[in-house]
């Protein structure tokens, strides 16, 4: 593996990249958040209309699931970036340091697929929406900016899930480990 890319090495680049991703990542997850809150203060509106006052939104469904897809499409690279999803660690905790590393890059490898795979059709799904200028059928809102969420998520999770593939063939390889993509050394 080159040590060195465009003059800048490989564990700083790697380190930046990473940086700059978390940082995207964290805005992303704040936009989660406020779109999550939102959600809520709609449903609470939504229902005081309805049992309250007797007059329905007509288009709650519509703006409710745009705010679910919002709050959990921004939330997953954050997630990614922190590392804290699931594991099933039953039989790389029992490896040792060298196979750890080895299961830890297939699975990230098998994930990367998973996450391109998924960036793609989401991308072409979009690119078809924005196509035929696609819409709820209620409110009639515009479907493409939050659809686009979902390969751009995607997309940020793919980097990241490189930044950490190429990191921990760094460890593996015997170099020092830059930061927080393996948290471990090998032994």
């Amino acid at each position: 593996m080159p040590r060195s890319w465009g003059g800048m090495e490989m564990g700083s680049l790697l380190r930046t990249i990473d940086r700059g991703a978390g940082r995207l990542a964290s805005f992303m997850s704040l936009l989660a958040c406020a779109a999550a809150a939102g959600l809520t203060l709609f449903i609470l509106l939504s229902s005081f209309m309805r049992y309250f006052l007797g007059k329905p939104f007509y288009f709650t469904e519509d703006v409710v699931s745009m705010l679910f897809l919002a709050s959990s499409f921004l939330s997953i690279p954050i997630t990614a970036h922190q590392r804290s999803y699931i594991r099933i660690s039953m039989l790389t905790d029992r490896l040792p340091p060298v196979g750890r590393h080895v299961a830890a890059i297939f699975g990230s490898l098998v994930f990367l697929v998973f996450v391109l795979w998924f960036a793609w059709d989401a991308w072409q799904i979009t690119a078809l929406s924005y196509e035929i200028s696609a819409r709820t059928e209620t409110a009639e809102i515009p479907v493409v900016p939050w659809m686009a969420l979902m390969p751009l998520s995607m997309g940020l999770v793919g980097i990241l899930c490189v930044v950490q593939i190429l990191e921990l063939v760094r460890v593996l390889c015997g170099y020092p480990s830059s930061g927080p993509p393996t948290g471990e050394t090998i032994g």
